[in-house]
């Protein structure tokens, strides 16, 4: 596919905002958790809150590797 058939590609920025507004929403889930009560009330909050963690972790990695693979085909692009 020739780069001006490609749709545009999302900004960093955007991502950046999704991310930061799902740790918002993991801190809110958390604090939820916690005002609710009742037994373990402090390990429900750190485990909703450690999955929120671990999802947005998952995707900065996700991400990472895909802008190493974009970076390496560019430069084989480049080469060729």
């Amino acid at each position: 596919m020739k780069p001006e058939d490609q749709p545009p590609r999302p900004r960093r920025s955007d991502y950046l905002w999704i991310m930061a507004g799902l740790l918002v929403w993991g801190i809110y889930l958390a604090v939820g958790a916690i005002r609710v009560g009742g037994s373990h009330a402090m390990w429900r909050g750190a485990i909703v809150f450690a999955c929120t963690l671990a999802f947005l972790g998952l995707w900065w990695v996700a991400m990472f590797v895909r802008q190493r693979q974009a970076e390496a085909n560019d430069a084989g692009e480049r080469e060729a």
